[in-house]
């Protein structure tokens, strides 16, 4: 317990410590400021090496052995500058804002601008999360200068972006010259959709109307202008209505929906999907946005502490979808 606790406390302290020193930015120039180097596995080993061989240069008297000794001493020290040379100068930088569903893999771009330099870049460097297991290798030898970082977020709402570790050992894999970058970027993860049955609102119902058989939403099973979304399969529903696609896909049996006309707007309210668990109705939300934006129709988001007008389009989506990840978590 007492080494756990002394551990956290030095990995606060190391945060605290990064974040004074490398401070959250849109891009990253790489200089003296941001990059550690050190010797690496293999660069103690060499040093020792080199050790061994001073010692029984002068034991022996030897001046060939000493000769030997320092021109590696020279060599490693050369190695030092090339190291770090190799990546100062270079701008790291992430692109756009990442939105993902709580469980899928986030993937975030990372690009590294080389045209900067004073010289081209070579060898390989690996990019990974900070204290991530997962690892990106990145060839300056290559004409491509962009990829993608994965990471999986298990729980909705706004998450700060990890540090990004860049590492290489170029040239001679006798120091290892790394940095911890931190981004800007926010990662807006939304909740799970889970499949459930439509309960859709029109504005002149106060309550919900399940078969919507009194709106003036005429949504029906049998409509065929336009695309609505889906619904859970019901024995005796024609099997050309069936979203075989999805059934393929592993979502169960689905039902298509059409709409005939839409003279009214439809609302998607919290409370009626609400059962006792706060985050299960926030899932179901997520569910019907989705469905209803593939239907291409107009419709408001009702939320105990917020509330959409009706629209469509992709950025009423993605509204309603961050409005969802931003609810308050209840205890």
């Amino acid at each position: 317990m007492a080494t756990r606790q002394l551990t956290t406390r030095l990995q606060r302290i190391h945060h605290r410590w990064l974040e004074r020193r490398i401070p959250a930015s849109m891009q990253h120039q790489l200089n003296r400021h941001n990059l550690f180097i050190f010797p690496s596995g293999f660069g103690w080993l060499f040093i020792l090496l080199c050790i061994g061989l001073f010692l029984l240069g002068t034991n022996y008297q030897n001046n060939l052995m000493l000769l030997l000794c320092y021109f590696l001493l020279s060599f490693m020290l050369v190695s030092l500058f090339a190291t770090y040379r190799n990546l100062s100068g270079l701008i790291v930088s992430s692109e756009g804002e990442v939105t993902v569903y709580a469980g899928d893999a986030l993937h975030l771009p990372v690009t590294i601008d080389t045209k900067v330099q004073h010289a081209s870049a070579h060898g390989e460097i690996s990019l990974a999360f900070y204290r991530s297991e997962h690892k990106q290798g990145l060839d300056f030898d290559k004409p491509e200068n962009k990829t993608k970082l994965q990471l999986t977020f298990h729980e909705r709402g706004v998450h700060a972006m990890p540090r990004v570790t860049l590492k290489s050992v170029f040239p001679a894999g006798l120091f290892t010259c790394w940095t911890h970058l931190a981004f800007q970027e926010k990662c807006i993860v939304y909740p799970t959709p889970k499949v459930c049955r439509n309960l859709y609102r029109d504005a002149s119902h106060s309550q919900s109307d399940e078969n919507m058989a009194n709106s003036r939403v005429a949504i029906n099973k049998g409509g065929s202008d336009t695309f609505f979304g889906f619904t859970t399969h019901v024995a005796g529903m024609p099997m050309h209505r069936i979203a075989w696609k999805l059934f393929a896909k592993g979502r169960g049996l689905l039902d298509k929906q059409f709409v005939d006309h839409q003279d009214s707007e439809l609302w998607l309210h919290f409370q009626d999907y609400f059962t006792g668990d706060a985050e299960e109705a926030l899932q179901k939300l997520c569910y019907q946005v989705n469905q209803l934006n593939l239907g291409s129709v107009q419709f408001g988001l009702h939320l105990p502490n917020q509330r959409i007008q009706p629209a469509s389009g992709n950025a009423h989506v993605k509204a309603c979808l961050t409005a969802l990840a931003e609810y308050p978590r209840v205890p």
